[in-house]
């Protein structure tokens, strides 16, 4: 999405509100009512409703790199989601007290994650396969795109596309909001834990 969408007075609510220290990401941001205050917000705007005004917000993970913790991510896909009930998805490990279940990769499909950027960093947030949500094991694609995501804007994409990120090089930050969208409703007997 082109253009912030934020105002900094909101930015810096937002900040004001998060952890000191994400480490590798914190999961449970759905919690706090500022942030499901924002998903209100983000489906406010015009350039986002269409993508969301169906599904709810199932997770919100705040990441924070900076020059002391800095890492990077090889290019992957992301299957796993918190989720209760029974069902034959795999379970993918417990994460600060909720169950996460592997999904297959039609329904990782139907989801949109919304990144929003709280600062802007020149190196760029991810980069991308193109096209790689399209298929399942086999990518023929090899173009790859980096995202340049200016501070209060919002990079949209399938969590089933292959993604991956850098580490910092001469910023001093780069703190992200990540938002997954999704049907309210999960087939077999799965439910989400608290959607918004």
């Amino acid at each position: 999405i082109t253009g912030p969408l934020f105002e900094t007075a909101q930015l810096q609510a937002l900040c004001a509100v998060l952890p000191e220290r994400a480490n590798a990401g914190t999961r449970k941001l759905l919690d706090e009512p500022l942030l499901r205050e924002t998903v209100t917000a983000l489906r406010a705007q015009p350039q986002l409703a269409p993508l969301i005004a169906n599904r709810v917000a199932v997770q919100c993970i705040y990441f924070h790199k900076d020059q002391a913790t800095n890492w990077s991510v090889r290019l992957h896909r992301d299957s796993a989601f918190p989720m209760t009930g029974d069902g034959p998805w795999p379970a993918a490990g417990v994460k600060e007290g909720q169950t996460y279940r592997r999904v297959p990769h039609e329904f990782a499909r139907r989801l949109c994650a919304i990144r929003l950027h709280l600062d802007g960093a020149p190196e760029g947030d991810l980069t991308v396969l193109a096209g790689s949500h399209r298929e399942s094991m086999l990518v023929r694609s090899t173009a790859k795109h980096r995202c340049d995501v200016q501070r209060g804007a919002a990079l949209v994409l399938t969590p089933a596309l292959l993604h991956g990120s850098a580490k910092l090089d001469t910023s001093p930050s780069r703190r992200v909001l990540h938002f997954v969208f999704a049907p309210r409703e999960l087939p077999y007997a799965y439910s989400w834990y608290d959607p918004v």
